[in-house]
């Protein structure tokens, strides 16, 4: 999953994703992993061409699970992967994602899903 890490430009962390995104009015958009087979297929569906208009509208964020993290909590990511969409502007944004898709998906479902998920942040559709 490094090599995909080349191509999507993820910022060094959640909080730091947030920070931005709050400044250039963006929301956030987190891959949570556990490093699974699923968790890197889905991060290397990321990397696809297709969807790269819709990620350059959003922070992006890779934040791996461990035991006894406290953001793990506020998302509540156990295992696994999930795809959270995160309002930078909200009082507490890990605990409450605007959309979150988990499990794998690849480019094209990413893709698809993305219409069904369109939500307004900052008063203007992102996804």
């Amino acid at each position: 999953a490094a090599q995909f890490r080349k191509k999507v430009p993820f910022v060094e962390s959640v909080e730091a994703a947030l920070a931005a995104g709050s400044k250039d009015g963006k929301p956030v958009l987190a891959l949570v992993t556990d490093k699974s087979k699923d968790a890197e297929e889905t991060e290397a569906a990321l990397a696809d061409d297709a969807l790269q208009s819709t990620l350059a509208r959003c922070v992006l964020a890779r934040h791996e699970i461990a035991k006894d993290c406290d953001l793990c909590k506020r998302l509540k990511a156990v295992s696994g992967v999930s795809v959270l969409l995160l309002d930078p502007r909200g009082e507490d944004p890990a605990a409450a994602p605007l959309a979150s898709l988990a499990g794998k998906r690849t480019a094209a479902v990413l893709k698809a899903e993305k219409i069904r998920i369109t939500v307004s942040v900052l008063g203007r559709p992102v996804l």
